[in-house]
């Protein structure tokens, strides 16, 4: 990650924080060393699978590197986060918790043979992947660090994805075809726009590489913007998206457009005091103005154009009218891992909605439980009360910027292994926003990470901190009064010289 993070460098006098050494404030006292260095070691190993995804079949089972690592460390971090080493609970903690026992359920009653596997190998990668990155993100620093990462992957894979798209050839796919006794993602032939190939690099489908890019966007562009030049900020952000415009799909065209629409709107309304309550009352709006004056919803309005053609335009709209009627049929338990009922013309069981196929599958409750598990984490963030202009302002505005570029992209695409995970973590990643101390939150620099940062930290990423508070200056030493002058050998009069603790005062005839 190093070498793709060349660029990012050091806070410059526009709007810049001063720097600090690193141990000039305690560290957090839910925190050890040890803990943290493991957490980062954790978390780089994630980071590896997600990108380099590998899988081994034991005894029937299909294990993901994602899967093999997060069923190792899921236990002992749900024992800590109970125990509040993490922080308060908070809502999502338990939300999450019940829609893996609500998916447990429902597949109990419609995909018996599968709810054992399904329900835990998705269980472990929805709440799994949420406890490391509640864990391993509780400071300003430590998002800071989450932000580079996310980044340097995203500039690491431009050249991949660039010979790619010209070629038509996944080159890291088929070095990672060549590791024994695993199996990987297969190449998938989804032809060319605008003359292009498009992208999936190492992902299952091109769309979920566009929606992983997507999110170093608004990382690098608003997370970041205390730490790094406004040229440089500019640059990387838009390496970032044009890596996630490779992939040619409209999800990673969805979330950058929709991000690029919310920092706008930052910008030219930073002045308006209410601007976030304008901005959903325009929405509001607008919602309701297409309902009244177009023959279609305003939701197969919005599909229409988030796509690249009118074909797929059309065709999501009846996947999504058709599988909602599939939700109202069995609203309770859904449908599980059975095919659903629709025309027989529609040939393809493909559900383009993540959202929609958690109804489908796991009733009106799994969607629910989820539902309210990201709503309400993100509007606990948002709504926390942040000194204006500090660091931790713009890296939660950075974050809500990720995570609804994410919930719209999920709109248009199923989400699953890798990416499904990713998600998560990023979730999990905001949690502290609503969590951590006021004090913290207040400084606007939060303490250095726990132990030794683990892996290379990127080359020129420093931590950015506000000046420290005002250390009252000792009182000086008492000055002892003159002494009586007294004659010199000639008879002159003569002052004893004043010294102080530093060097003597040179004496002079009077």
């Amino acid at each position: 990650m190093a070498a793709g993070a060349a660029m990012i460098g050091t806070a410059g006098p526009e709007g810049a924080m001063p720097r600090l050494r690193a141990g000039a404030f305690p560290r957090p006292a839910t925190a050890t060393a040890s803990g943290g260095r493991v957490l980062t070691w954790v978390t780089a190993a994630y980071f590896a699978a997600v990108l380099l995804p590998l899988t081994v079949s034991l005894g029937g089972l299909s294990l993901t590197g994602v899967r093999i690592l997060l069923l190792a460390v899921t236990l002992p971090l749900f024992v800590q986060l109970v125990t509040g080493r993490y922080g308060r609970l908070i809502a999502t903690d338990w939300l999450l918790l019940a829609h893996v026992a609500v998916m447990g359920v429902t597949l109990m009653f419609t995909s018996p043979e599968l709810a054992v596997t399904q329900a835990g190998s998705l269980g472990i990668e929805i709440y799994g992947s949420y406890l490391l990155g509640r864990a391993w993100v509780r400071t300003p620093d430590e998002f800071a660090r989450l932000a580079r990462w996310v980044v340097a992957l995203v500039l690491l894979a431009l050249p991949f994805a660039v010979v790619e798209t010209m070629t038509g050839r996944p080159l890291l796919l088929e070095i990672l075809r060549a590791v024994p006794g695993t199996s990987t993602n297969e190449t998938v032939d989804a032809g060319q726009r605008i003359g292009l190939n498009r992208v999936q690099l190492t992902f299952p489908h091109p769309i979920h590489f566009g929606v992983f890019c997507a999110t170093s966007f608004p990382l690098a562009m608003v997370a970041m913007r205390a730490r790094m030049r406004r040229i440089r900020r500019l640059a990387i952000g838009a390496l970032c998206a044009a890596t996630a415009l490779l992939s040619l799909s409209s999800g990673g065209l969805l979330a950058i457009a929709f991000q690029i629409a919310l920092i706008g709107w930052a910008t030219l309304t930073r002045a308006v005091p209410a601007r976030w309550r304008v901005l959903v009352g325009l929405a509001v709006i607008a919602y309701v103005a297409v309902d009244l004056a177009s023959n279609r919803s305003p939701i197969q309005v919005f599909m229409t154009y988030a796509t690249f053609s009118p074909h797929t335009a059309y065709w999501r709209a009846l996947i999504f009218e058709h599988g909602l009627q599939n939700v109202w049929n069995s609203p309770w338990v859904g449908i599980g891992f059975n095919d659903w009922e629709r025309p027989g013309w529609m040939h393809t069981d493909s559900v383009d909605n993540y959202w929609l196929l958690l109804a489908m599958r796991h009733g009106v409750f799994g969607f629910l439980t989820m539902a309210a598990a990201w709503i309400l984490l993100i509007a606990r963030a948002a709504g926390r009360p942040l000194p204006a202009g500090g660091e931790v302002r713009m890296q939660r505005l950075g974050y809500v910027f990720v995570m609804l570029g994410l919930i719209f992209s999920f709109a248009t695409v199923h989400a699953w292994n890798s990416i499904h995970a990713f998600a998560f973590l990023l979730l999990g990643a905001g949690a502290w926003f609503g969590t951590a101390p006021d004090a913290l939150l207040e400084d606007g620099r939060g303490a250095p990470p726990a132990g030794p940062a683990g892996p290379p930290r990127l080359p020129g990423a420093t931590r950015a901190v506000e000046p420290p508070r005002h250390v009252p200056t000792p009182a000086p030493d008492p000055v002892p009064a003159p002494r009586p002058a007294r004659a010199d050998a000639a008879g002159s009069p003569r002052a004893e010289a004043r010294h102080s603790r530093f060097a003597p005062v040179h004496r002079r005839r009077t």
